[in-house]
């Protein structure tokens, strides 16, 4: 083995881990910038449901969409009892 060859085989050797490592660190400083964006929006997260969405602010909201549905529940049982109740006398003409 000549010398020229044993330097091409260790500079082809050195430029190879330099590329592996090369791809280690890049990869390494991705998952950190996607990991401080992840830090950064569970941080706005955090605080928009702490400061913005309180359920002390949609208690009032809720009872009133109660109360409108159980209205509905009381006009929907009233309107059952008519149709019952003209349905039961056209059943009873017919007899």
């Amino acid at each position: 083995m000549s010398i020229e060859l044993l330097f091409t085989i260790i500079g082809a050797g050195l430029v190879i881990i330099g590329l592996i490592g090369g791809i280690i660190v890049r990869d390494r400083q991705v998952h950190k910038t996607i990991a401080e964006g992840d830090n950064i929006l569970h941080a706005r997260i955090t605080k928009v449901q702490e400061e913005y969405v309180r359920r002390d602010d949609l208690y009032n909201h809720i009872r009133s969409i109660e109360n409108i549905v159980n209205q509905m529940r009381e006009e929907q049982r009233a309107t059952n009892a008519r149709i019952d109740a003209v349905l039961s006398s056209l059943s009873n003409q017919k007899r």
